[in-house]
Parts: C-alpha cells; structure tokens; sequence
C-alpha cells in the first residue's frame, strides 16, 4: 500500500517544485481541527474530525476560448471524503470578487469552508483555508 501511494504521489508532484513527496506525505498524516487555518497543494488530503478534504486542481474556465471576458475567474476543485466513506466533489469559485465562504451539508453536520477570510478575520491567501463546524 505505501509503495502506490508513493508512486501516486510521484505522478501528481510532477511538475511541482515547490512542495517535495516528504512533506506531502508528512502532511498527509497530520489532523486539523476546525477553525484552525490550513495550508493546502494539489494531491493533499487534509483530515478533519469528521471528513477529508482533498484539494484536486484549479481550472480556468476561459482557458482555450477565443472569447475573453474581463473578468478572471478561476475554479478549485476539492474531493470531500466522509469518514463513512461517501465522497463528493466540491467547486469553489474565486476571481475578482472573493470567494464566498461554501456550505457544506454533510451526514455528519453542516459546515463552512472558507478560502478569503477565516472566522477571525485572518486573510486567507491562494492556498488557505478554514473549516468550521456550524
């Protein structure tokens, strides 16, 4: 099992220098809280109490287009995994106007994930964000 996630980790990591295979998989192993403000990269499974959350790529909605608008819009995509096992995939919208905390109704409860401004105030920068459990 740990040879194919490492081989798994080794394919999404292509192409990223900024992060190196240990350190996902040091991040991987760890546990959040909710309300506490996390860092994530593509590939990354971060744990909560009740459920995972995975981050999976950003999209450009106009890449490839002839038709340009003048907004800049970009899509995160996210793989919530239940502790139960059920899965979903979530989309986050970000561009000019900050994105909107999303509203998670899961089996296990209702929740808020923030990726602009925590429940504090902090500003949360491109790969940040806050769960918090309403």
């Amino acid at each position: 099992m740990r040879i194919i996630l490492n081989h798994v980790l080794s394919l999404l990591l292509v192409g990223c220098a900024s992060v190196d295979k240990s350190e996902i998989l040091e991040m991987n192993a760890k546990k959040y809280s909710y309300n506490e403000v996390v860092q994530f990269n593509v590939g990354q499974k971060l744990q909560f109490p009740d459920f995972s959350i995975t981050y999976l790529k950003e999209v450009d909605p106009e890449a490839g287009s002839e038709i340009k608008s003048t907004r800049s819009i970009r899509i995160r995509h996210f793989k919530i995994t239940e502790n139960a096992g059920d899965t979903s995939e979530v989309q986050i919208y970000h561009g000019q106007l900050p994105p909107r905390p999303y509203e998670l109704n899961l089996k296990s409860g209702r929740y808020i994930i923030n990726t602009f401004t925590s429940s504090k105030g902090e500003r949360l920068f491109e790969s940040k964000l806050e769960v918090v459990k309403i």
